[in-house]
């Protein structure tokens, strides 16, 4: 519920801390850093919030996107470069849906339209439109360098969050 009432409950890893953590069909999903290193780990917990499985993952989760109930996109950097994975929970495999190099410079943020299209924030001042199913990434609009990015799917509006300023624009006619 909505009115404070405790629903779900797990603890971190001994010796890590969660830094970014998403929902995905009941079990939480969470990317934890170690405290004394740079080590992350990728942790599923049962609903219980019970540790299920973890997996030493290489890049700084920048965001959750949930594709299905066994499926969930991982944007992140690594050195300084946009990785995207699929994180396949029931196997706790993480693979590279996208073969090809994305743009240079990090992701900065990341946004689900619907369990094919996702939208991708990146350093270069353009948001990348990736289409799971046809493997593709376009540009989908430059001149936003957004730090943030929110799906309204009622309105179908997409609202870009800048270091001071927000802007909001119909999808997908960018009006």
């Amino acid at each position: 519920t909505h009115d404070g009432d405790v629903f779900y409950n797990a603890s971190a890893i001994s010796g890590y801390y969660p830094r970014k953590m998403c929902m995905n069909d009941g079990s939480l999903i969470a990317e934890e850093k170690d405290k004394t290193s740079s080590g992350k780990i990728l942790v599923t917990y049962y609903e219980s919030g019970i540790s299920e499985q973890q997996k030493a993952i290489a890049q700084d989760v920048v965001a959750f996107c949930e594709m299905d109930n066994t499926n969930v996109f991982v944007f992140g950097n690594t050195a300084g470069k946009g990785v995207l994975q699929l994180f396949y929970s029931l196997n706790n495999n993480l693979w590279n849906p996208y073969f090809y190099p994305l743009a240079t410079g990090p992701i900065l943020s990341a946004v689900k339209i619907d369990s094919d299209t996702y939208l991708i924030g990146h350093s270069n001042g353009t948001i990348y439109k990736y289409k799971y199913t046809s493997s593709s990434l376009t540009t989908y609009v430059t001149g936003y360098v957004a730090t943030q990015l929110k799906y309204d799917e009622l309105n179908n509006r997409i609202y870009i969050v800048e270091a001071n300023k927000i802007s909001s624009i119909d999808y997908p006619s960018l009006t």
